[in-house]
């Protein structure tokens, strides 16, 4: 992991520590005041829009997830794997400027004759400014500008990192949002080996993930809601895709969900590798 991933990391982790009481206050809203299908619907709604909403002190960032049972050919029988994610960001100074991060395990906890080994996790710090659709004239659209920076921390040769710079584009409507993020990939020197620990893990990770992503998100019946992505390089006929169905459980901030994944890119360790896997489990909070 570089630098760049380390004072990000720790400086996300001092600002949660230190802003622990802000969690309370945002996680509390008057819904609970209000009768069941109202509070329902606008939970709904406020979950829809949490990928873009300009909160204050710390909020969601992205999915906050735990599946528990996954398939895929690729990791199938004893070797099939727990995936869970958590997100956050904080906001900085006062203004719509965040700080984000987003991390990824794969577990093989059911393969017991190695040791229950996390086969994978990728650590994505980002900072990033929200101008919100209210704050500029393009027709109820709302921008977020970034830097990020995503890897896996190992060392070579099993070492994948890189860094971008992103402009997303989002249009939130009464039921649903769009998406669209644009990335640069910083350039990163050549390898004399792959053995060498400085240097490009990963050159042709464009050839894979693309340049771009874009990502749908609607309310249906009874507060369920759908998202899907997609993204990919169209030059080199490579992609991926990712659909989410959630059902409200009993419990506050608590979801049931489905989750499907095509193509390349799953984790950076298989960013060359299609997989096709298929989970279930549960979603501590819907973004």
């Amino acid at each position: 992991m570089s630098k760049f991933s380390y004072v990000l990391s720790v400086i996300a982790i001092l600002l949660v520590n230190s802003n622990f009481d802000v969690l309370a206050d945002v996680s509390v809203d008057d819904s609970a005041s209000l009768p069941d299908s109202k509070a329902n619907t606008r939970n709904a709604k406020s979950d829809v829009l949490g990928l873009v909403r300009a909160d204050e002190g710390i909020s969601l960032n992205k999915e906050n997830y735990f599946l528990p049972f996954t398939y895929s050919e690729e990791y199938n029988g004893k070797e099939t794997e727990i995936i869970f994610q958590f997100s956050f960001k904080v906001q900085l100074a006062n203004i719509p400027l965040y700080l984000g991060y987003k991390q990824i395990s794969f577990w093989q906890a059911y393969n017991t004759e190695a040791s229950s080994p996390f086969r994978e996790s990728n650590y994505n710090p980002e900072i990033f400014y929200r101008l919100s659709p209210e704050k500029i004239p393009l027709a109820g659209w709302g921008t977020d500008i970034g830097l990020e920076h995503e890897s896996n921390g190992r060392s070579v040769p099993l070492s994948r990192s890189w860094n971008r710079f992103y402009v997303a584009a989002y249009k939130p409507m009464d039921k649903s949002l769009f998406h669209i993020k644009l990335w640069y990939r910083f350039p990163e020197e050549e390898k004399t080996s792959s053995l060498d620990t400085s240097g490009d893990d990963n050159p042709d990770i464009t050839d894979y993930y693309g340049y771009g992503e874009i990502r749908y998100k609607r309310i249906l019946f009874r507060n369920q809601i759908m998202s899907m992505m997609v993204r990919g390089n169209i030059k080199e006929g490579n992609g991926a895709f990712s659909f989410d169905y959630n059902i409200p459980a009993y419990s506050r901030d608590l979801y049931y969900q489905l989750r499907l994944w095509v193509g390349y890119g799953e984790s950076l360790i298989d960013y060359n590798q299609s997989i096709t896997r298929i989970g279930i489990g549960v979603m501590l909070a819907r973004w």
